[in-house]
């Protein structure tokens, strides 16, 4: 306390300067304190800053951490409207001049005019829309037709247009570009194509060649022609051939038998035989006819086979099929497709438009490698590293004679991470094939301050001379050393290493067979339907079987069915009539509409769910001339076009979902009769459930039906029920069957692993092989037979792979090593404040004490004071006193 000092003890004393001066005293260890404070809050800034360096390394290794990073080869021309074009690492550089005299188009066909969607067209027959067969019953309507067709999976598209209220045509779209077209066929014994309005009646040659004639393809040469097109009704005629008479039966008859039958005619210079043909890797067969071009059709057989063809009514193409033309380098070109990936090697050309219609001069294409991504991508990595090395340089500085040092002088967090980024980064990538297997290798060197350098003439030879061998040393890879197992994956948790997979089980697809040989020659006895259940989507589907149908026929409908999207149709429960008594039409106005009383003004409220759940509603108010037609049009628009809306024969609404598939369709009308009528629709209920595929398929397994689930494992199972008992039958039965599949079972590094279908994946917290993930594609018979040892996976991780998953190291948000740094400055500022606010607050008490203390005092010197006052007062008066007696 020797530094206190005092003006006086009389009246004067300045007590607040005296506290303020003693206050000052207390609070030196709140000083100590607040220098230590900001000391750990520079540390921390100096930390965040630190921490920003090293996520900008990280992303720097993240992009050479990509194989799109060495992906050089690009395509250079200049901005046109002709074609686009891409390319992959199969493509070779080079120069090409492309010129497009033609685009593909689709085929686009139109049927006549018919008055209504829904009435019945007392049509029937059988169709084949390329190669696949579809029954037309007399009840069906151009809705139902319509329906038929986008069920198929005939490869077109069917939609109804209506043009008016009277005028509606049934549209059918290739979806396909290309000259081949909608392959129609008349399947059955009449005319249906020329009542449908898509012939014209004439029948002409269809596959001409140089001495005769040739069929459609078709998949077997032995099978019943019928069942390679899963027909039924007639298919048997009297056909001619060369002026010659044959009795041809396409459900008793293969190709080979129709081929023999031709040729033991003896028909004068004509001769037949079933050639291979290769289409698209697909073995398929053809007949050939030598000799002769004169055939005279029956029942529409040699139609069915493609030797004939019914010629399309011209008037009713909206747009005829072609395929697209096009010059590469002066060589002319033919394509179906205006996407062509197989002329350029590694090149995939768009043709947009032709070159005469955008007025372009043939586009110049050069396909050039381009290897600055790598370059400017490795010169980044580069800087950020020094960035990050110059900081840690920075902070480890040291001046003797000041003594002065770098904020971070000595922190043992910024030595370790310097220390492992300089490990990795002066390391070998072992396993890797070739001479560059080290950053050395290819031009970056550390120098004596441990900043990296890049020789760039060096980098650019290593590039040159095999780039894909430079990305290995930088990216993540695996390897398998056996055929049956491939690498699939890995995760951040994965250690690089050589890892042996032993499988205990193979991965196995759901797969149930019928009992018994179906008879070659009669086939099942009655007719029978199958009911299928897909365990994983629980969809459902009903296939119906004939009498008669063979193995072949039986496994064509079952794949038909299951395979087909089915669009879901709403009906109302409520049928409403005109005053005449028939049902409404759309051309009923809603006056007509019988015993509802309909007032102009009524309204209608329509609340309905989209095809993709989408809530969507509106009020419908009725005019005095408003027809039936316009509210469903109403309806249409409100869900944009995406459903067809109709009246049936009973006069109830129908919707159907325009887009086939699982559907959250749903529609409710409300009507609300304000002027006191009683027009009711009724509730709109499910009459069609709307599904996607089920994703099974059926097989002919040595004349034994047999049913196999697309995919592995115990997530994908079905079941299976028939309503016929096992003789004579398809085999199944009337108890249920259900199977499911098995997932692939065993261990990676003996390690656990869990399998899903194929794929079998390091468990999460295994030491070596956490995320890392196969793919075992092998029966369990082949693993039977070859033993549970499977080779081994290699994990190789790059520069950039390792620098990458060390930054995550650092700064991961929970256990980062650099994040817990900067936490742990946080919590040793908030341990200093709370030192702080602890002497603040026993200050406040000391203050209020010295206080006192000194009010204390002044009140005491004030007593004093005013005592000794009294006393001098009293003495004067006592000596006043005694000088006045004396005189």
């Amino acid at each position: 306390m020797s530094d206190i000092s005092f003006t006086g003890l009389g009246s004067g004393i300045d007590t607040a300067s005296m506290i303020d001066a003693l206050m000052s005293v207390e609070k030196r260890p709140i000083e100590r304190l607040e220098t230590k404070q900001n000391l750990v809050l520079q540390k921390k800034k100096a930390f965040q800053s630190f921490n920003t360096l090293i996520s900008g390394l990280q992303t720097s290794s993240q992009r050479l951490a990509k194989s799109e990073t060495f992906q050089t080869l690009q395509t250079s021309m200049e901005p046109n409207k002709t074609l686009a074009a891409s390319v992959n690492r199969g493509a070779s550089t080079g120069s090409y001049t492309i010129e497009v005299l033609q685009t593909a188009t689709a085929e686009q066909l139109s049927s006549s005019t018919f008055g209504d969607r829904l009435d019945q067209l007392n049509l029937s027959g059988n169709l084949l829309i390329n190669g696949v067969g579809i029954e037309i019953k007399a009840e069906d309507s151009l809705l139902d037709i319509n329906n038929k067709i986008n069920k198929s999976q005939s490869g077109v598209s069917a939609s109804v247009v209506s043009v008016s209220s009277d005028d509606h045509r049934l549209l059918v779209t290739s979806n396909k570009t290309g000259a081949a077209g909608i392959n129609l066929i008349e399947a059955g014994s009449g005319n249906l194509l020329d009542q449908l309005g898509f012939t014209n009646g004439i029948v002409s040659n269809k596959h001409i060649i140089s001495d005769g004639l040739e069929s459609d393809t078709f998949a077997s040469r032995t099978s019943f022609v019928s069942n390679n097109l899963n027909l039924s009704g007639i298919q048997s005629g009297t056909v001619q051939i060369g002026g010659a008479t044959l009795n041809l039966n396409l459900a008793t008859q293969s190709l080979s038998d129709i081929s023999e039958a031709i040729n033991t005619a003896d028909i004068a210079g004509v001769t037949a035989s079933v050639q291979e043909v290769d289409v698209d890797g697909q073995t398929t067969y053809k007949l050939q006819i030598h000799g002769t071009q004169s055939l005279i059709d029956d029942n529409n057989v040699l139609q069915k086979l493609g030797l004939l063809e019914a010629n399309k009514d011209s008037s009713r193409v909206l747009q005829t099929g072609q395929d697209a033309q096009f010059k590469v380098n002066n060589i002319d070109i033919t394509r179906s497709s205006n996407t062509v990936s197989d002329v350029i090697n590694g090149v995939t050309l768009n043709l947009k438009s032709t070159n005469a219609s955008t007025e372009e001069a043939p586009v110049q294409l050069r396909i050039e490698e381009n290897l600055d991504l790598v370059k400017s991508s490795v010169s980044d990595f580069v800087e950020k590293y020094n960035t990050v090395r110059g900081f840690i340089s920075s902070q480890f500085t040291y001046d003797a004679e000041t003594q002065a040092s770098g904020l971070l002088f000595g922190d043992s967090s910024l030595r370790s991470v310097q220390t492992q980024i300089q490990r990795v980064l002066s390391g070998v990538i072992s396993g890797l094939e070739g001479d560059f297997d080290t950053l050395v290798s290819i031009g970056i060197t550390t120098d004596r301050a441990g900043l990296l350098t890049a020789d760039t003439t060096k980098l650019n030879q290593a590039l040159e001379a095999d780039i894909d061998q430079v990305a290995e040393i930088f990216l993540g890879k695996g390897r398998s050393t056996d055929s049956n197992i491939r690498f699939v994956n890995f995760t951040e948790e994965t250690k690089a290493g050589s890892y042996n997979v032993n499988l205990t089980a193979a991965a196995e697809q759901a797969t149930v067979s019928g009992n018994g040989i179906i008879n070659s020659s009669s086939g099942i006895n009655s007719d029978e339907i199958l009911t299928f259940t897909d365990l994983g989507s629980n969809r459902t589907a009903e296939v119906l079987l004939s009498a008669g149908d063979q193995i072949d026929e039986i496994v064509s409908k079952i794949n038909s069915e299951l395979h087909s999207r089915i669009s879901e149709i709403h009906t109302s429960d409520v049928g409403n009539f005109a005053a005449s008594g028939s049902a409404i039409t759309r051309d009923t106005t809603f006056g007509d509409v019988a015993n509802a009383d309909v007032q102009t003004g009524d309204t209608i409220k329509i609340n309905a769910t989209s095809h993709d759940g989408r809530s969507v509603s509106t009020t419908y108010t009725i005019t005095a001339t408003n027809t039936v037609d316009d509210f469903l049009n109403t309806i249409e628009n409100l869900l944009n076009n995406e459903v067809s809306v109709a009246i049936d024969s009973g006069g109830r609404l129908v919707v159907t979902d325009q887009i086939a598939g699982d559907s959250d369709l749903a529609v409710s009308i409300e009507t609300n009769n304000e002027g006191g009528g009683s027009l009711n629709f009724g509730a709109l209920t499910t009459s069609t459930v709307g599904r996607s595929q089920l994703y099974i398929n059926a097989s002919n397994d040595g004349g034994q039906l047999k049913l196999t689930h697309e995919n592995h494992g115990s997530d994908y199972g079905f079941r299976v029920l028939s309503n016929r008992s096992i003789g004579g039958s398809t085999g199944i039965g009337t108890t249920l069957v259900e199977d499911f599949g098995v997932d692939v079972a065993g261990t990676i590094d003996g390690e656990v692993a869990t399998g899903e279908g194929r794929y079998l994946t390091g468990d999460s917290g295994n030491t070596n092989t956490d995320g890392l993930r196969v793919q075992a594609n092998l029966t369990a018979e082949e693993l039977s037979t070859q033993g549970s040892a499977q080779g081994a996976i290699r994990t190789t991780f790059g520069f950039a792979e390792q620098v990458d998953r060390l930054m995550d190291s650092f700064l991961d948000s929970v256990n980062g090593s650099l994040t817990r740094r900067v936490k742990s400055f946080t919590n040793e500022d908030k341990r200093i404040q709370s030192q702080i606010e602890r002497i603040e607050l026993r200050l406040e008490q000391v203050e209020f004490r010295y206080k006192n203390m000194f009010l204390a005092m002044e009140r005491a010197i004030s007593q004093f004071n005013s005592q000794g006052s009294f006393l001098s007062n009293q003495l004067s008066i006592m000596n006043n006193s005694q000088w006045g007696q004396k005189s």
